[in-house]
C-alpha cells in the first residue's frame, strides 16, 4: 500500500474507532455508566504509570496539532493502589480535535508507546465488561499496526550512489576486474548466487532499505533483471571501485560518481513510464533516501597505493578537491529532485585487510587513517553547509568510520572471533568455513553481519534526521 493511501486508511479508521467510542459511551456501556464514569480497560504495569504524567497525559506522545486525546484528570483516572490505568475517553471532548486531524501527521503520533500500548490492551482484552469496548480495542489495536506500517515506510524508495558499499552488481557487464559476480561471493545470499555484490551477502544499501522498511534488495539499475516494478521503489547505482576523481574509476574500468548521474537521469525516464505521472515521480524522487559512499577509493587507491597524485597534491589539498566534486555531485542530484541525502564517511582504510596486510597484519596504517578522518570531517562539514544553504533539502551524515572500528577493535564484543578477512585476500587464499565469524568478507570489504553490527544506528539517524 502506497504510503499516502496508508495515510488516509488509518486516518479513517481512526474516525471509527472515534464513533465506536462515542456509541459506547452513550448507548451499549449505559448501564455500565451508572456505577463507573466509563468503560473500563484495565492497563496493568507500573512502568506505564512511571512513563506518563496524568494531568497532561501525553500518553500517545501528540501535541496540540495532533490529536488531544486526553488532557485532563477528569477524563482519565489512576487507581494507585493497584497501579491500574483506567483509559475513559469523552466523545464529545474528542470530536473537535478529530475534526482537526491532519492525516499526513497521524504516522508521528506512536512511536515507543506502540507496542507497549498494544501489549496491554490486548492482554486485558477478555477481563472488559463491555463488549462494544473489546471490539473497539481490537480495531485500535489495527490501528496501532498501521501507524506502525506507516512509521517504518515513510522513505518511498532509496537511491544508492557511489562504490562497493553500496554497489549491488552494477559492474558485471564492465570490462573490469573489479567484479564479484563469482563463487564464493554471494554464499551466503538467498540461494547462494553471487550477484556482484562485493560480499558474502547484501551489502549496506539492502541492510539500510530493509531497516528503513522499503525493501530486503536492492536491484542494480544496469542489472539485466531489472524489473519495473522496482523502479517505484528504488534502484542501486553504485559501481565498486569508482570514486569522485575520475582517474579512480578509468584505472578500474568502472563507472565513475559523475556519470552516475546519467544513469540516474536514465532511471527518471523510466520511472515516469512506469508510473506515468510527472508529480508522483517528482514526489517519489524527493521523499527517497538518497545514499551516498564515495572516497575510499580515492583515498586508498589513488592517492595512498599509487603515485599519481602525489606529484601534484598532499593529502589536504587532494581531499579539498574531493569535497569539491562531492559538492559539485551533490548539487547535482538536488537539482535533479533528491532532497534526503546520507552521506556516508569513508571506512577506517587504515585497517582494512588490504592496508594492514601491509605490515605483515600487525597495526592499521595510520597515515592511511588519518588521511581518511581528514577526508570525514570535510565532509560532515559539508554537509552541514549543504544543510543551511539549501533549507528545503535534508542532510545528514554517517559516521562509518568510528562505528567499524570499534567492530575491528573489539570482535568478540559484536559476536565475531577476528577482524581477519574470511576469503579472497593473501592472508586467507582459501576462503573460511564461518563468515560470520570474520568481520571482514575478502580484503576491503565488511561481512554481511558486520554491516548489522553498525545498522541500527546508520537507520536511526536517517529516520530521525530526514524524515
Amino acid at each position: 500500500m502506497k504510503q499516502s493511501s496508508m495515510v488516509h486508511s488509518c486516518s479513517m479508521l481512526f474516525r471509527f474507532v472515534v464513533f465506536l467510542i462515542s456509541f459506547s459511551t452513550t448507548s451499549t456501556c449505559r448501564s455500565s455508566m451508572l456505577k463507573k464514569p466509563c468503560c473500563k480497560i484495565g492497563l496493568t504495569g507500573g512502568e506505564i504509570q512511571d512513563h506518563y504524567n496524568l494531568k497532561t497525559l501525553d500518553y500517545w506522545n501528540m501535541n496540540d496539532n495532533h490529536i488531544n486525546m486526553i488532557k485532563s484528570t477528569h477524563l482519565c483516572r489512576l487507581n494507585h493502589s493497584d497501579n491500574s490505568m483506567q483509559m475513559c475517553v469523552s466523545y464529545h471532548y474528542l470530536r473537535d480535535s478529530i475534526n482537526s486531524l491532519n492525516p499526513s501527521l497521524v504516522y508521528k503520533s506512536i512511536k515507543k508507546q506502540r507496542k507497549n500500548i498494544k501489549t496491554y490492551l490486548i492482554s486485558n482484552l477478555f477481563e472488559m465488561d463491555c463488549i462494544a469496548t473489546k471490539f473497539l480495542v481490537v480495531l485500535l489495536s489495527l490501528w496501532l499496526s498501521c501507524i506502525h506500517a506507516i512509521q517504518t515506510g515513510r522513505f518511498p524508495a532509496i537511491l544508492a550512489f557511489g562504490d562497493s558499499i553500496l554497489d549491488t552488481g552494477n559492474n558485471n557487464k564492465l570490462m573490469t576486474v573489479s567484479k564479484s559476480n563469482f563463487l564464493p561471493y554471494g554464499r551466503n545470499f538467498p540461494y547462494h548466487i553471487p550477484t556482484g555484490r562485493f560480499g558474502n551477502g547484501r551489502v549496506l544499501s539492502d541492510l539500510v532499505a530493509e531497516g528503513l522498511g522499503i525493501k530486503n534488495l536492492v536491484p542494480a539499475f544496469r542489472s539485466s533483471f531489472l524489473k519495473s516494478s522496482d523502479l517505484p521503489t528504488g534502484v542501486c547505482f553504485a559501481s565498486g571501485g569508482s570514486g569522485l576523481d575520475k582517474f579512480t574509476a578509468s584505472i578500474q574500468g568502472v563507472i565513475w560518481v559523475q556519470d552516475q548521474l546519467k544513469d540516474f537521469q536514465s532511471y527518471i525516464q523510466k520511472l515516469s513510464q512506469e508510473v506515468g505521472d510527472a508529480a508522483k515521480v517528482k514526489e517519489i524522487i524527493a521523499n527517497a533516501v538518497v545514499l551516498i559512499s564515495a572516497g575510499n577509493n580515492d583515498i586508498a587507491i589513488t592517492f595512498f597505493a599509487t603515485r599519481a597524485k602525489k606529484l601534484r597534491y598532499n593529502i589536504e589539498t587532494y581531499t579539498d578537491q574531493l569535497i569539491e566534486w562531492k559538492t559539485a555531485f551533490m548539487q547535482n542530484l538536488y537539482n535533479m529532485g533528491a532532497r534526503k541525502f546520507a552521506v556516508l564517511g569513508t571506512l577506517p582504510l587504515g585497517c582494512l585487510p588490504g592496508a594492514r596486510q601491509l605490515s605483515g597484519d600487525l597495526i592499521c596504517l595510520p597515515h592511511v587513517n588519518h588521511g581518511a578522518k581528514i577526508y570525514n570531517q570535510k565532509v560532515a562539514n559539508l554537509v552541514v553547509n549543504f544543510r543551511q544553504s539549501l533549507p528545503d533539502g535534508k542532510f545528514v551524515y554517517i559516521d562509518m568510520y568510528n562505528s567499524l572500528l570499534d567492530v575491528i577493535e573489539n570482535p568478540s564484543k559484536y559476536g565475531f572471533r577476528t577482524a581477519k578477512p574470511c576469503c579472497c585476500s593473501v592472508m586467507t587464499p582459501i576462503p573460511c568455513l564461518d563468515s560470520g565469524s570474520h568481520v571482514f568478507w575478502d580484503f576491503a570489504h565488511p561481512s554481511e553481519k558486520a554491516y548489522k553490527a553498525v545498522l541500527p544506528n546508520i537507520v536511526s539517524v536517517i529516520s530521525n534526521k530526514l524524515a
